[in-house]
């Protein structure tokens, strides 16, 4: 009886340690990535991310914040926690990505840095009421958590006001999360435009043409079009929960190729039934769009198809370790950029640019990419 008790003893140790290891393995991950992205891309102190970001959210997970050790490098940000370490380089034009091996020249990050630095005024309107509501923005709820870096108020497209908790400022670069599936439904506008891709291909079939192995493809339903991907209709068994173990906590911060995670759990239903919000299915959307770009960089076609026309302060979208940009989440524009993105669907300059946005309409009786021209 003893050593049956020590048996279970040991395998619930065990399975204790191995659960506390994975999700000590996403906390490094999620950490290292921030800490990377918010010195080098944002310019930003790394005690001001430690405290802002960092800290209350490893807080959530077991008390994991107590375990933190960070070091910041010269062009790399690493973190571990217990028996976790994972570390995020930086790259010039391209941002920070985990477990990535190029590095970037540290006087240019330099010079970059002190250039985007120096003050910018912010616009500020004289209007009591308007800057009486950002007042009320700014202020932190009694338990914290509200944390706001910018608040950017816009009449006819135009700022009437703007303003930034330092260091946050005009010239800073903030994640966008979610609003990088916006950004990446135009960019895949553009190219739909140009007859470069198609919205009823067969993802299956694009995938094996461009060299992907059919052993990896063998969950994915033949039906499976861009446009149930793009509309987060691909019935995809991918589960959008933010816990250690998930599948999007792995597909962001386990290191690897993002596009292929959702792609291998299979099909919960048939594509086209159901919408259900997808960051795997965006990022499946990204890699297919950067096929379409025939070999060129992705960062020199978005420098100039539309950081160029649309006159933007230099954003970074961020890659994954494969060199695929994370449609999902890792774009960083500074506040005034944003704007261009979820102003009504306009991005002045651009053309017969079309701009595409995914709606939460129910499917597949209603269309769900909207295409809104510009003129």
């Amino acid at each position: 009886m003893f050593r049956v008790l020590i048996c279970i003893v040991i395998f619930a140790a065990s399975a204790a340690l191995w659960l506390l290891h994975g999700a000590a393995k996403i906390g490094v991950g999620y950490s290292a990535k921030q800490l990377c992205s918010g010195v080098f891309v944002s310019h930003l102190p790394a005690d001001f991310l430690l405290e802002k970001d960092i800290i209350p959210r490893l807080k959530t997970v077991a008390g994991m914040d107590r375990f933190v050790k960070a070091e910041v490098g010269e062009t790399s940000a690493t973190v571990s926690i217990l028996t976790a370490t994972a570390t995020a380089s930086y790259r010039d034009r391209y941002g920070c990505t985990l477990h990535a091996e190029e590095a970037a020249n540290p006087e240019a990050l330099e010079q970059e840095r002190v250039e985007r630095s120096a003050a910018t005024e912010a616009v500020q309107s004289n209007n009591p009421v308007v800057e009486s509501a950002i007042d009320a923005l700014f202020e932190e709820l009694p338990g914290g958590g509200r944390n706001t870096l910018a608040v950017l108020v816009m009449q006819d497209g135009e700022i009437v006001s703007e303003r930034y908790a330092a260091p946050v400022g005009p010239r800073t670069r903030l994640q966008g999360w979610s609003m990088n599936k916006s950004l990446m439904a135009s960019l895949v506008g553009i190219q739909v435009d140009r007859g470069a891709i198609d919205l009823s291909m067969s993802v299956k079939e694009r995938l094996l043409a461009i060299g992907t192995p059919a052993s990896a493809l063998s969950q994915v339903d033949d039906a499976l079009s861009l446009e149930h991907l793009i509309t987060m209709a691909s019935g995809l068994d991918f589960d959008e929960r933010y816990l250690p173990g998930d599948d999007v906590t792995e597909m962001l911060y386990g290191g690897v190729p993002m596009w292929q995670v959702p792609l291998a759990q299979g099909h919960r239903v048939d594509p086209g039934q159901e919408f259900v919000y997808s960051s795997g299915d965006t990022n499946v959307v990204s890699y297919l769009w950067q096929a379409s770009l025939q070999g060129e960089a992705y960062v020199d076609w978005i420098d100039r198809e539309v950081n160029q026309r649309l006159g933007l302060d230099n954003p970074l979208l961020e890659p994954d370790i494969s060199g695929v940009q994370v449609g999902s989440s890792f774009a960083y524009l500074t506040a005034r950029d944003w704007r261009h993105t979820v102003n009504g669907g306009s991005m002045p300059g651009m053309g017969a640019m079309r701009f595409c946005r995914v709606t939460g309409k129910s499917l597949p009786q209603h269309p769900v990419l909207q295409r809104t021209s510009t003129a």
